[in-house]
């Protein structure tokens, strides 16, 4: 009796396997699978029936919708299998394995409504939402990338703001010039889409993250909605190797920064990019690398400058540091084997 009894458990057991498959804090991760992230995305890039390009698209009207970004099968940088749970409940998955950072499943519209139909049970999960906004030489697989992870550390909602701008194998004045248009273009679809999305969602609930030349979306955007502060809306404002220059930032957009609980600057004098932009622009001093500036940048209201010129910031100094970004957001530090010295925060290793 008892041998019929177990032989009807393992039966029981199987039926509810492939009714019922086991979410992915349960799966166990082999070589041959991926996690999927998934990313929502709004672009004012043109779509050529496959693809988003690098080319404008319609300045009236954005495209909306998510995608899917498959992380490398070795990534390391942290166990995933800690957080699975918590990915999950944003819409993550486990797949078998496409290329390492292919963004797939892009499903597109061009009804916000319809988008947000999508996006508010990812924001009820965690209470957050961030939005994230790329720089020049970015391609439309770019930003998705850089939304994915930052969201596998933040384990919240990413928004992938894609504007149109150049991507060739390198960068060039002439590019640059012309991402300097692209970005200008895109400015009123992007305060627009922001205006829109804050109405939808509670008070503190939104944060902006932008990237060198990205910044200049999210200064226009401050300055047009916000230009004298006003009530606090955001819950935070990160800006990553900001490419713009650092006295117009405190002039423009100084009292704006009121609309938001913090503000932090991700700071590296030697940042190769953004010398190269400070070269081009007469030398003019750049947030991203604000020299004697940063005295009254740290004097606006609820601002941090936070250096990571020891991290590196990749080979020209310019990547982002999203676990940085991550964990600054979260918990105010920086966490692991780093500490910051205070004034002007500086990036350290510890002795731990």
């Amino acid at each position: 009796m008892r041998t019929r009894s177990i032989r009807v458990s393992i039966l029981a057991l199987i039926v509810a396997c492939f009714l019922c498959p086991p979410s992915i804090a349960e799966s166990k991760i082999n070589d041959k699978q991926n996690v999927i992230a998934k990313i929502f995305y709004v672009t004012s890039r043109k779509w050529n029936g496959k693809s988003f390009t690098s080319d404008r698209g319609d300045a009236t009207k954005h495209s909306f919708g998510s995608c899917k970004v498959h992380f490398p099968t070795n990534d390391t940088r942290w166990d995933m299998r800690n957080y699975l749970e918590s990915l999950e409940a944003i819409g993550w998955e486990v797949g078998q394995g496409s290329k390492s950072w292919e963004t797939t499943d892009v499903w597109r519209n061009e009804n916000f409504e319809k988008f947000l139909e999508g996006l508010r049970p990812a924001v009820n999960q965690t209470g957050e939402l961030i939005i994230y906004v790329h720089g020049y030489h970015n391609a439309f697989e770019d930003s998705t990338k850089d939304a994915a992870i930052l969201s596998s550390y933040l384990k919240m909602p990413v928004i992938a703001y894609s504007w149109p701008t150049p991507k060739t194998l390198s960068p060039t004045p002439r590019n640059y010039n012309i991402a300097q248009n692209d970005v200008t273009w895109s400015q009123q679809p992007f305060t627009d889409f922001v205006g829109r999305i804050i109405k939808e969602f509670p008070q503190k609930t939104i944060s902006i993250v932008c990237h060198s030349m990205g910044s200049r979306l999210v200064i226009g955007t401050l300055h047009d909605l916000f230009p004298s502060g006003g009530n606090v809306v955001l819950k935070e404002i990160a800006f990553a190797s900001a490419d713009y220059d650092s006295a117009t930032f405190v002039n423009r957009v100084g009292p704006a920064l009121g609309a938001a609980e913090r503000t932090r600057l991700y700071i590296s004098p030697k940042d190769k990019a953004i010398a190269f932009s400070q070269w081009l622009v007469g030398n003019q001093t750049r947030m991203g690398s604000p020299g004697d500036s940063i005295n009254m940048i740290t004097s606006l209201p609820n601002t941090e400058v936070v250096d990571f010129t020891t991290y590196g910031g990749g080979i020209t100094g310019h990547s982002i540091a999203h676990w940085l970004v991550a964990n600054m957001h979260k918990y105010g530090k920086p966490g692991g084997e780093w500490a910051l010295q205070r004034q002007a925060l500086r990036l350290v290793k510890t002795t731990k």
